[in-house]
């Protein structure tokens, strides 16, 4: 078995990263592949170009807060998402479970990750949202989350090993 040369392996590993990143538009789904995004910056579920008449999903996650005093659970981290449906059902059927459950978690500096579940008894204002074709929503997210510094980690129920993730 021929083994790479540790040069040719951290080439390969940036021709990896560079064909991931793109500034010809948000960050889409890739089998195996974590995003690392900035906040502010979009990310989508789908294809957004319009092509062949499918239009994905494209959504922003906003910089992390505090969320307002709550007397139920461990919330300790807000994110506000601001979510644009395309025209295609299939990619907004998954937003709910994009967002809810435990696709969300924290991954600290020492590399320990630690799941983030989502607080919806502290007014978050996401439980119950029905997602339909071809609007806007702004979804204040409460996480049950520990954290100093590290990153956000989102990961696609869909899309095996692959999400999105926002370093704080």
């Amino acid at each position: 078995m021929k083994r790479l040369s540790r040069s040719a392996a951290v080439a390969a590993g940036l021709a990896l990263l560079a064909a991931c990143s793109s500034d010809d538009g948000p960050a889409t789904l890739t089998e195996g592949v974590y995003h690392s995004m900035k906040f502010g910056e979009p990310a989508a579920l789908g294809p957004v170009d319009g092509s062949e008449g499918q239009e994905g999903v494209v959504f922003t996650v906003a910089e992390p807060g505090q969320p307002p005093a709550c007397n139920y659970g461990d919330a300790s981290l807000r994110i506000r998402v601001d979510v644009t449906t395309g025209s295609d059902p299939y990619y907004v059927n998954q937003l709910e479970g994009l967002f809810l459950g435990d696709s969300f978690a924290v991954e600290r500096d020492s590399g320990y990750v630690s799941p983030a579940q989502t607080n919806t008894s502290c007014g978050s204002g996401l439980l119950g949202t029905e997602f339909e074709t071809n609007e806007k929503y702004t979804l204040d997210i409460d996480l049950d989350a520990t954290f100093d510094s590290g990153a956000l980690v989102l990961t696609s129920p869909r899309v095996p090993d692959s999400g999105w993730k926002w370093e704080f």
